[in-house]
């Protein structure tokens, strides 16, 4: 019986290795030349995977799967990018009085990281995967810079909460990434930070014990 056993575990141990080995061919040949450019939604798939693979095989041993395929990607939010958010922001953009302008930008930009957050949710498991030993732990979704804001200088946390929920009202919302403050789902870390026009502001999938969720900045203790 111990014999059986330990070739089981062993056979377990070579599928996990050939498997990984697959995803990289897969990564350095396919995904690799795409992910550095626009965000893609196959880089989300295999990073979505990746999150599965760890929970399936467990992390209660020496050895777990590592996020290979959970790598930053740039993404460059254009608020001024009206094919990216509903017609009707546009349409409200251009009705609107000079000083009104900016209101509508900062939708847009706000509603397109809405999508971002949603896809950094599937990406890490939407909140069912149990990391065992990663709680705590992070990894990297996407680096948001946000240009064409016109005046606003900044976005801050409700701002992109209220994006979300535009997301989700527009029928958008795909992955269910909640824009409520008491589901914990989505948080800026600390929350007084901005996301700032033209600066680095990174997004993570955090494994904070109970708490999983996505947050600019940094992950809660």
């Amino acid at each position: 019986m111990k014999s059986k056993k330990a070739l089981t575990q062993g056979q377990l141990v070579a599928g996990i290795v050939i498997t990984i080995v697959a995803f990289m061919v897969v990564y350095f040949a396919v995904v690799a030349p795409i992910a550095s450019g626009a965000p893609s939604t196959f880089s989300d798939e295999m990073c979505h995977m990746n999150t599965a693979l760890i929970n399936a095989v467990g992390t209660g041993g020496k050895w777990i799967p590592p996020l290979f395929f959970c790598s930053m990607r740039k993404a460059e939010i254009k608020a001024d990018n009206w094919k990216e958010c509903p017609e009707e922001y546009k349409t409200k953009y251009d009705a609107a009085e000079t000083k009104n302008k900016p209101k509508a930008l900062k939708d847009c930009a706000a509603y397109q990281i809405g999508k971002l957050a949603d896809r950094c949710w599937y990406m890490g498991g939407k909140g069912k995967v149990d990391f065992g030993i990663l709680k705590g732990k992070r990894f990297d979704c996407f680096n948001v810079v946000v240009t064409n804001m016109g005046k606003n200088k900044k976005l801050n946390e409700n701002d992109i909460r209220n994006g979300i929920k535009a997301v989700k009202e527009n029928g958008e919302l795909k992955y269910g990434i909640s824009y409520k403050e008491d589901s914990n789902e989505f948080s800026f870390e600390p929350n007084d930070k901005h996301i700032e026009t033209g600066k680095v502001a990174p997004m993570y999938y955090c494994f904070g014990g109970l708490v999983r969720q996505v947050s600019f900045f940094g992950c809660e203790d």
